[in-house]
């Protein structure tokens, strides 16, 4: 796949990034406030995602007022009123982190494993689209670079290449509910000790002759989420299961390439602390099968800031 390709897709896919959409209200009543009105209109015609920070319901307020000039008095507002209304398209999240890495390999013959333990820098970025109030699409780009890993028998060091993941995905919150669902396809790379299955059967002759494995699969996920706040900033918590049917295993000299399929589970908790800026963690477990089997875990934790 062509990296380039893919990062002119994530980066410069066609968007508005500042579109007002004219809505008419559907209200039958008297307001006691213009305050009351305004808060009336960001409730339900506001994007959930726009608004994680109390001080995103001022800022909302305020730019109501600019973008509906023709309204002097909010209090004396009517039932199918026309209003412009805000919806930011895409919502950008970018953050920095790092990660940790535990990968094992079993051995054909012996009972015994191939271990990879190390860590590493993360970044990742994320462009949320709106549709509507309830229904949004994404895309993410994450990469990955973890350290060098040093043996000491055999005396050698091993160094990984950068891996890059790219998913696209769409999720649904209905409207006066904290649950969404969540579908998405992926596509991940994944980097490992590994060595040649078809030649060594044996551990010592295994361990003379280990290599770097570079892994690329295919993954469809679904999952639920659930929103809620804590001290009026949004909370998500997300659980997605997946499956690949489609991969491949590579070795650095090239002389194996195999057909892989796999499970994943994956887990993640965000949490907006200051204004627009976030944190996160999140674990990943993944089994998939080869000639050998795999078994890996991710362990990650971000900050980040929405845009």
């Amino acid at each position: 796949m062509n990296l380039k390709a893919l990062l002119l897709f994530l980066f410069l896919i066609p968007c508005i990034t500042n579109a007002q959409s004219n809505r008419v209200l559907v209200f039958d009543g008297n307001w006691v406030s213009e305050e009351a009105a305004i808060d009336w209109v960001i409730k339900r015609y506001i994007p959930i995602i726009s608004i994680e920070h109390p001080k995103d319901i001022n800022r909302f307020r305020n730019q109501l007022r600019e973008w509906n000039p023709r309204i002097k008095n909010w209090k004396k507002i009517k039932s199918w009123t026309p209003i412009n209304v805000y919806h930011k398209n895409p919502v950008w999240d970018v953050s920095l982190g790092f990660h940790t890495y535990s990968n094992s390999e079993e051995l054909i013959v012996e009972s015994a494993t191939i271990d990879t333990k190390t860590f590493g820098p993360t970044l990742d970025v994320r462009a949320t689209f709106t549709h509507s109030l309830t229904f949004f699409s994404y895309i993410n780009y994450k990469m990955l670079k973890k350290n060098n890993l040093d043996l000491s028998n055999p005396n050698k060091s091993y160094s990984f290449p950068v891996n890059h993941t790219f998913t696209f995905g769409i999720y649904n919150h209905p409207k006066f509910t904290n649950w969404t669902w969540e579908a998405n396809v992926e596509r991940e790379e994944l980097s490992f000790i590994s060595f040649n299955n078809k030649i060594y059967r044996i551990k010592t002759k295994i361990l003379q002759n280990l290599q770097v494995s570079k892994n690329s699969l295919y993954w469809v996920h679904a999952g639920l989420g659930w929103r809620f706040t804590i001290n009026d900033r949004g909370n998500y918590i997300n659980l997605l299961g997946g499956y690949s049917a489609l991969g491949t295993k590579k070795l650095d000299d090239g002389n194996l390439k195999e057909d892989v399929t796999g499970f994943k589970f994956h887990g993640s908790w965000k949490s907006y602390i200051v204004h627009r800026m976030w944190i996160k963690g999140y674990a990943q477990i993944t089994r998939y099968e080869g000639v050998t089997g795999t078994f890996q875990q991710q362990l990650g934790f971000y900050t980040g800031y929405t845009f």
